[in-house]
């Protein structure tokens, strides 16, 4: 489905002149800080890679996190797809970084609306450990 929408989009001339859209190969962050940062300094001090305009970075926090603290420095927008800690809406901190998701701090505020409402008194959440 990516290749096919890159495909689509760099064969139009009104969308996104004089670019051309395409991805690396996708680098493991093992939900990890070290290897997160590795990935991203590995593919950015590469001279043979091409001029990134945006980085769709790793699905956990902790991973994204510390990539979230440098990618500015190189006016590079990242977008997370599943990075909820709440640290992450401090736009003076991460000023590039997206997200299509809320943050943690909105979902528990959302549970607790959900919860008075159908008058639940307990409630089993089951999470994952970043």
């Amino acid at each position: 489905i990516i290749d096919k929408a890159l495909e689509q989009i760099n064969s139009r001339s009104d969308i996104l002149e004089n670019y051309t859209l395409q991805y690396t190969e996708v680098q493991d962050s093992e939900c990890s800080r070290g290897p997160a940062l590795n990935s991203f300094f590995h593919d950015f001090n590469n001279d043979s890679q091409p001029t990134y305009i945006s980085l769709l970075c790793c699905g956990c926090s902790v991973a994204t996190i510390p990539v979230a603290e440098i990618s500015d420095n190189w006016n590079i927008p990242q977008m997370a797809f599943a990075a909820a800690a709440s640290v992450l809406s401090d736009r003076e901190i991460y000023p590039s970084f997206y997200r299509p998701l809320p943050s943690f701090d909105l979902n528990a505020k959302t549970v607790s609306e959900m919860m008075r409402h159908f008058g639940w008194q307990q409630l089993l959440i089951i999470t994952q450990e970043e």
